[in-house]
C-alpha cells in the first residue's frame, strides 16, 4: 500500500515540476477546484514545507499540493522527507 502512495505522491510532484503551471491551469478550469488551488498556495506560502504536512488533514488539497510543491521548486529530497513520512504514517493510523 506505501508503495502506491509514494509513487503516487512521487508523480503528481514531477508532474507539477515539469509542467508547471499549466497541470493547474488545467485543474483550474474545474468547477470548485479553483479555491482548493488557491488554498494550497495560501498554505504553501505561510508554511512553506510543512504546508505538506498539513495537507493530509484537507481531502483535495491533499491531491493538489504535490503540483503546488513541484511547480514552486521544492527540491525533490525536501519533498520526499516531508511527503512520504505524513503520508506512510497517515497510512499506518488508517490500518
Amino acid at each position: 500500500m506505501i508503495r502506491f502512495v509514494v509513487s503516487g505522491l512521487s508523480l503528481g510532484f514531477m508532474l507539477g515540476r515539469m509542467f508547471g503551471t499549466s497541470v493547474l491551469d488545467r485543474l483550474r478550469r474545474r468547477k470548485k477546484m479553483n479555491k482548493y488551488i488557491v488554498f494550497s498556495e495560501t498554505l504553501v506560502h505561510k508554511y512553506g514545507s510543512f504546508a505538506l504536512c498539513i495537507s493530509y488533514f484537507f481531502p483535495i488539497i491533499r491531491h493538489v499540493m504535490p503540483y503546488e510543491v513541484g511547480l514552486n521548486k521544492m527540491t525533490f529530497r525536501r519533498y520526499a522527507l516531508f511527503s512520504f513520512i505524513t503520508g506512510s504514517a497517515k497510512i499506518a493510523r488508517e490500518r
